[in-house]
């Protein structure tokens, strides 16, 4: 059951290092695109800049022209407002380069984040398929086994086994250690147990109902090696 379980864990956790590519590729994508707008933004202002300079020039010249001390006074109000219009958007201006500035080093960062991680994406994807086909080798040689091991069982006894994994969540068989369920992690009768002990006979949990078999025998206690396997 637990390989079946890590099986079916592959294909999410490669979901999940495509979502998050994709998410990284989107940031890089509206970076590109504030960047763009930032641009536009400046290359109009810069636009401006040179209408009104075009406006004061004209303004200039026609100062010249003016007989009137009024009208004389009316252009030089109106050329000191277009030059404080063009000090404020050139202002303007060099604030929108600096960001700009930011803009595309913002973009950059994102570029080379999104870089790096399809590159990490890439190794372990790979990994986790390699890992899929060990799992998936391992799970057909194990239920290689378990075909071979139901012919030499009772087929009654087969059937209620596969009764209670259904039932049970996969999990159809449970130890008992110091005369308590470990899956259900109570007391077992001191009776049963005492029968349990004895192994003379099939015993189930008698609250969970799962098969149970005596987890301090010796003969079921795993090895060095097994407990290093399970520890990795």
């Amino acid at each position: 059951m637990a390989i079946v379980n890590e099986k079916r864990q592959c294909p999410a956790k490669l979901n999940a290092l495509d979502q998050k590519i994709t998410g990284m590729s989107t940031e890089v994508k509206n970076a590109e695109i504030e960047l763009e707008a930032l641009k536009k933004e400046h290359r109009n202002m810069d636009q401006e800049i040179t209408t009104i300079e075009s406006k004061i020039k004209k303004s200039n010249a026609k100062l010249d022209q003016i007989k009137s001390n009024k009208e004389y006074q009316a252009a030089l109000k109106e050329i000191d407002e277009l030059q404080n219009e063009k000090k404020r958007r050139e202002d303007l201006s060099i604030e929108l380069m600096e960001k700009i500035e930011e803009s595309e080093q913002n973009k950059k960062n994102k570029a080379s984040e999104t870089k790096e991680l399809t590159e990490a994406a890439k190794k372990e994807r790979a990994h986790l398929k390699q890992h899929e086909e060990e799992l998936e080798k391992t799970f057909r040689s194990l239920l290689s086994k378990r075909e071979t091991l139901c012919r030499e069982i009772d087929d009654t006894l087969v059937k209620h086994y596969e009764q209670l994994l259904r039932r049970k969540g996969g999990l159809a068989v449970s130890a008992v250690t110091n005369g308590v369920c470990q899956c259900c992690h109570l007391a077992i009768p001191p009776q049963k147990f005492n029968e349990l002990i004895k192994g003379e006979k099939m015993m189930n949990c008698p609250h969970c109902m799962r098969i149970i078999y005596w987890g301090d025998d010796e003969r079921y206690k795993p090895t060095d090696t097994q407990q290093s396997a399970q520890q990795a």
